[in-house]
């Protein structure tokens, strides 16, 4: 009778481990997305030497509050000072308290860009929030004249 308890105890253990097990399918859905966020820019083209050049960014997912602009090799491509920023007529000469603001949705983004330093050609970016990055390119041209 004892042997018989301590092998339904046994397996009454090793079930309820195995019942809390993710399945392999499980799991590997816990380490890679569904899918990937990509972002839509327009302007799709800036301009280069720029101190401060308006984008809005439409993001497929909504992914928080975007903090930043990053990119795997440095492309020149980076957030404007708030300084730089023009003054609008409209905001009686105030300047945006950030390069970062959220527009008309979750997934509506308006950013000030600085190219000053960046190269003419086509460049991935992401738009960072948190851990998660939306992936964009955006078009560098030189200024004609």
């Amino acid at each position: 009778m004892q042997t018989l308890t301590r092998t339904s105890g046994a397996m009454l253990t090793l079930a309820a481990a195995v019942a809390f097990m993710p399945s392999s399918a499980e799991a590997q859905a816990l380490d890679t997305p569904d899918q990937e966020c990509t972002a839509q820019v327009s302007p799709s083209e800036v301009e280069a030497g720029s101190d401060a050049v308006r984008v809005t960014v439409t993001l497929s997912d909504n992914i928080g509050n975007v903090t930043g602009v990053e990119q795997d090799n440095a492309d020149g491509i980076t957030l404007a000072s708030v300084a730089d920023i023009p003054r609008t007529e409209m905001a009686a000469g105030e300047r945006p308290s950030s390069p970062i603001q959220m527009g008309s949705s979750e997934t509506n983004w308006t950013l000030w860009l600085n190219t000053s330093e960046a190269e003419e050609g086509t460049h991935s970016v992401y738009f960072v929030a948190g851990e998660t990055r939306c992936a964009a390119e955006i078009d560098v041209v030189v200024p004609v004249g």
